[in-house]
């Protein structure tokens, strides 16, 4: 049984959380664990597929709370919460950062002041023990055209998750990272 567990909130958090487990579950027998910390109305829709959980800070701070799941693989897309250092030294963990790495560290597209036809997009990166400076995966971005339109920047970073989490299912468990002082931003 392949194990993963995401960490998430909200339609991008929930978005993972489904697209994950049906595209591991191509590849592996898998069970999902879905772990959010906001009120998240997606949850009923998880119900079904996996195990939803509701976990307050200091419970997402506590590394037994991760192992007693003994997740393979762990998956984070829209979560407030550092996971603790030595689970991401002891799990392969991955998160999906809703900016250009590393050019926006700590700040989602929401929050860096667009205007139109700037370009930003979703950056997957492996976690350790700082914020959003892991090696990176891989990096899909997108030109902004109504940057007030928060849905409009939801949307497109959705599907540039699906898109990055179909080429890591796909090439998995052979993952290539490179550091971010090597990744050339546009």
């Amino acid at each position: 049984m392949f194990k993963i567990l995401i960490l998430g909130n909200g339609l991008s958090g929930s978005n993972l959380a489904s697209k994950a487990y049906q595209l591991f579950g191509k590849k592996y027998r898998t069970e999902c664990t879905y772990f959010y910390n906001f009120e998240n109305r997606f949850v009923s829709n998880l119900a079904d597929l996996m195990r939803c959980q509701k976990i307050e800070k200091a419970e997402a701070q506590c590394a037994c709370c991760y192992f007693n799941i003994n997740p393979d693989l762990i998956l984070s897309c829209s979560w407030a919460y550092k996971v603790p250092s030595m689970v991401v030294e002891a799990i392969e963990a991955y998160n999906f950062h809703p900016s250009l790495l590393p050019l926006h560290k700590k700040k989602t597209y929401v929050q860096q002041n667009l205007k139109p036809n700037d370009i930003t997009g979703i950056t997957m990166h492996r976690m350790n023990e700082h914020f959003d400076e892991g090696p990176i995966y891989k990096q899909i971005a997108f030109n902004v055209e109504k940057p007030n339109n928060k849905m409009e920047l939801l949307i497109n970073g959705i599907r540039a998750t699906n898109q990055i989490l179909l080429e890591f299912v796909n090439e998995y468990p052979d993952i290539l990272v490179y550091p971010q002082e090597d990744i050339k931003n546009v």
